[in-house]
Order: C-alpha cells, then structure tokens, then sequence
C-alpha cells in the first residue's frame, strides 16, 4: 500500500533560541511515494559463491545479518517513531532525536548495502586505474592511490560506510 505526499522542500531554515525567530523558505513542491508497509529485504540479485577476494560466506553475512538487520532496525525504529513526543525534542537529547540519527544511519545501511549487492557478481574488476573515474580520482587526491589511502582512513572513522561522492556545490569529489 503506497500514499502519496505533497510537502515543499525546505532550502533554508533558521531557527535563533535566543530571539524565538525562525523563517522557512519554500522551494518547490515535490509529490513522494511512501509505503505505508514495512520495508522488506529484497533478495541477493545474483546467486550466492565467492566473488572475487569475498568468500561466500562473508557476503552471507553481510546480506543475511548485517543487511537484514539494518531493514529490521529501520522498521522498528519507524514504529517507534509514530509515538515519538515532537514536542519534547531538542538538539542535545530526546527520544526523537535519537531516533532520527538512528533512521538515518539504519535507512543508509538499507540502501548501500542494496546498492552494494547490485554491483556484485562480477569478476571484481576494478576500473579506477584508468577513463573518467580514475582520471577524477588523481585530479583530486593527486593519484589513485593516494584516493585508496584517504577512502580507506574514512572507512576506518566512520560508523559504517564509506562513500564516494560528487559535491555539486563544490564541483569536486569527496570521501
């Protein structure tokens, strides 16, 4: 079952504590799909063995434990979010808040992992080395490897995932 929702997007938002002033500024009007179900885990699109260096039972484990749980967390966190108090939340600490840092970290988890198991399957070939991404990758980091050591440090900060993005704003690539 699907609903649809009009909202407008924010583009800025302001909010002073001190002088209980806020200004919300429309940009346009978008139309979602939202499912009024729980999200469930779709199936690994290709049939599971070793690819690659990944042994078959680590991308088990990643779809079976981590990628399952992530949609379960990402449901329960949902419900939970429905008797939530909006009007108890606040930037240092509340039950909504922390659930929504929470949804956040759960829906990425969702949808990289998703994203992750699309691209799997093949030979694990890397195509970096050379075309358009590898001569990006060494405009920006100034080599590939160079990219590999920075991907890899915030692999090993962050909470979770890794991401290598393309910054409209900037114009530039980001890890």
């Amino acid at each position: 079952m699907f609903a649809l929702v009009s909202f407008e997007i924010i583009l800025l938002c302001f909010f002073s504590a001190y002088k209980k002033k806020y200004a919300i500024i429309p940009v346009r009007t978008l139309y979602i799909y939202f499912s009024l179900m729980a999200y469930i885990a779709k199936a690994l699109p290709f049939t599971l063995r070793r690819v690659g260096n990944i042994s078959e039972k680590a991308l088990e484990i990643h779809h079976d434990k981590l990628y399952v749980g992530y949609v379960n967390k990402k449901n329960e966190i949902e419900e939970k979010l429905k008797g939530a108090d909006r009007a108890a939340a606040n930037a240092t600490h509340s039950e909504f808040r922390d659930l929504k840092l929470e949804e956040t970290f759960a829906a990425n988890g969702v949808y990289l992992h998703e994203d992750y198991f699309s691209v799997r399957g093949g030979e694990g070939q890397s195509s970096v080395d050379g075309g358009d991404l590898g001569e990006a990758l060494i405009a920006e980091f100034g080599s590939v490897e160079n990219w590999i050591t920075d991907f890899k440090a915030c692999g090993m900060s962050a909470r979770g995932w890794a991401v290598l993005a393309y910054d409209t704003n900037d114009g530039r690539l980001h890890n």
